[in-house]
């Protein structure tokens, strides 16, 4: 692994969406230059959020289902280029 500085590691693991606790750890390790074991975790990181975006779509998947069920029973047409504006976004 390309040298970078311990907290500057730690900072880009956790833009790249690890915990703090987590990409603490594997700043650490591999400023011991334990880098297998870093790697191991940073691969498990990634099935994390690998695994949190599956969960994402899933939910889209469903909310698109509701949408053009919704869309059907009114006998709209279901438009994909159209901009969706007036809904905003929702929390």
């Amino acid at each position: 692994m390309q040298h970078i500085e311990t907290s500057n590691l730690q900072a880009i693991l956790e833009e790249a969406g690890c915990n703090t606790e987590y990409a603490r750890q594997i700043a650490v390790l591999d400023g011991l230059g334990s880098h297998e074991e870093a790697l191991r975790f940073m691969k498990c990181a990634r099935c994390d959020l690998i695994e949190t975006m599956h969960d994402i779509q899933r939910k889209v998947d469903r909310m698109d289902t509701l949408i053009r069920n919704e869309e059907k029973k009114r006998g709209e047409r279901h438009d994909e280029n159209r901009k969706i504006e007036s809904y905003g976004r929702m929390g």
